[in-house]
């Protein structure tokens, strides 16, 4: 959103000035800061008062701890949860670990409480808009228990549309869940660099062997969400 890229730049001002550094006029801008006061993601800095009539002029700016976005990253024993402003700005970050031989149930749980305890005087949720989860595939766990070679993995679309309707019930936004590989994929054609690339291949090295498929801007997931 404009306003608040505008306003997290640092910057306070009247909401006159931001109507016209915005090119927005005054009546709609009012609505939307409105709205952003009542969400906590924009507060009063100061009020200027002038010698004349009329209304003191409120002096505005981007509550530093307003959390627009939620990242979660699970692997097999830690998950890892950063919130940030509309901006993207990190404001926290922190992981908890869990037992291979749980659940994707618990796990869930995990990550639900990591973020949930994030939470703070100068930091909250109101503003929140979407929530991004990183899976590190389907042959980690079951939703019931960790996954001993004899065990059939689930589907991957089954567990992460489990994981998905538990935060989305939890956190009230919508939820994105993917392979973490994907993430990574994406975050490298295009963080840091003025253009976009279009086609990458996207190797990672750690416990195992992952990759992704960048194709003409889009990750390749292929007929059944196995591809990459």
């Amino acid at each position: 959103m404009a306003v608040l890229g505008l306003l997290h730049s640092g910057v306070h001002l009247t909401r006159g000035q931001i109507a016209a550094q915005l090119g927005i006029t005054r009546s709609t801008i009012s609505e939307v800061l409105t709205e952003l006061q009542e969400e906590g993601a924009v507060v009063v800095s100061q009020v200027q008062r002038h010698g004349g009539r009329g209304r003191p002029a409120e002096v505005l700016c981007a509550h530093p701890g307003a959390v627009r976005y939620i990242g979660v990253d699970y692997s097999h024993t830690r998950v890892v949860a950063c919130i940030a402003n509309s901006t993207g700005q990190v404001i926290a970050k922190d992981s908890v670990t869990y037992s291979r031989d749980d659940g994707w149930e618990k796990r869930c749980r995990a990550g639900i409480d990591l973020v949930q305890s994030m939470q703070s005087e100068d930091i909250h949720f109101g503003s929140l808009s979407s929530v991004s989860i990183g899976l590190p595939g389907p042959n980690s766990a079951t939703w019931d228990s960790g996954l001993p070679d004899a065990v059939r993995a689930e589907p991957f679309h089954m567990v992460s549309a489990r994981i998905r309707e538990l935060f989305s019930q939890e956190f009230g936004v919508p939820v994105v869940v993917d392979h973490h590989i994907r993430f990574a994929a994406l975050a490298d054609a295009s963080v840091g660099r003025s253009t976009a690339l279009q086609n990458l291949v996207y190797l990672r090295m750690s416990s195992g062997i992952g990759g992704a498929v960048i194709t003409s801007g889009s990750v390749a997931t292929g007929a059944h969400e196995q591809a990459g």
